[in-house]
Formats: C-alpha cells, structure tokens, sequence
C-alpha cells in the first residue's frame, strides 16, 4: 500500500499494490573516541520491485515510489563543561539519500540523490537547555513529491523539500 496525492481531489489515497518485494540491510556503528565526544554512522540499502499490479500493470517490474535506494548519515555530538554546571553542546550531522521515484504512472522519473548537511550549538544545564540551529545548511532543493496534473496548466507539479532554515529551540526540566 502507498499513499499518492490526488490533484483532481486534492486528497491523499491510499492505494493498494497487488504483490511487491522489498529487501535490504541496515549497518549502524556508533563510537565514543575521547570523552565528550560521539560519532555515529549508519547506511541502508534496499531493494524494492513491484511484482503485481492489476490497476496498473505498467508499473509492474518498477521499484516502488518514494523509496529510496540507499540512504546513510553520520554525525558528531560534543559536549564539554565550560562553567560550574554549565555544558556547552555541539553537534554536525550530513545525510544522505539516493534517487527514487515519486508516481505510479511515471516510474522512470526519479529524483537525483541529495545532501542535507545540519549544525546545533547550544548551553545546557541540570534545569535548562538552549540551542541555536540549522538544517539543511547549504540549501539543497529536491523534489519531495512529483504527481501528474491533467488540467492542461502543467503536466508534472514538483513539490520541494524545505529550504534551509535557522531556529532557536529552548527546554526547561522540571
């Protein structure tokens, strides 16, 4: 089952496949080399057919939509004492993710694979936690949807991932 926009609605539906395989593996390593300090790193690859599909039989032999062949990350937190119950936090992280599809009807169109790098910096004590933030820090624009409009205006309609944005996020313990 996948869920697919519908522009003549504007609705999301969930539309039920026939038969599909989907296999892969998953490797996670996390390490703590010096104290304070944490790198992560994970990779996933899967693979995904379509096997049967009375609704749609074109698309039978086709991976199945918004799943990505691989993705994978890596990150480092550090954290360090900079005053009497006083920690100072930082983090980067990069992920990636590889090509997928996005519509049923159009199999072969495919997203390219895309980066999204991440920063946190931030104080933190027993009682209280500030962080200054951005995502998605080199501004990476892919498509997060593409579905076919039939209204003569356009035949493809691309929706985008998020542009890089700054935040500020606060946390108090109680």
């Amino acid at each position: 089952q996948i869920t697919q926009f519908n522009p003549d609605s504007f609705t999301l539906e969930n539309l039920a496949i026939d038969a599909a395989r989907s296999q892969g593996a998953e490797i996670e390593l996390a390490v703590r080399p010096a104290t304070g300090l944490m790198l992560r790193a994970n990779f996933g690859y899967t693979d995904s057919e379509i096997r049967s599909f009375d609704d749609n039989p074109a698309a039978v032999g086709s991976a199945m939509p918004y799943i990505s062949k691989y993705n994978g990350s890596v990150s480092a937190d550090f954290e360090t004492p900079i005053g009497t119950g006083l920690d100072l936090t930082l983090r980067a992280d990069y992920k990636i993710s590889g090509p997928r599809s996005f519509a049923l009807e159009l199999p072969d169109v495919r997203s390219g694979s895309h980066d999204f790098v991440g920063l946190r910096a931030g104080l933190r004590t027993e009682a209280w936690q500030l962080d200054f933030f951005v995502e998605n820090l080199f501004n990476e624009r892919q498509p997060e949807d593409i579905f076919v409009v039939g209204n003569g205006a356009a035949s493809l309609v691309r929706q985008p991932n998020r542009p890089r944005s700054f935040g500020v996020q606060g946390r108090i313990n109680f």
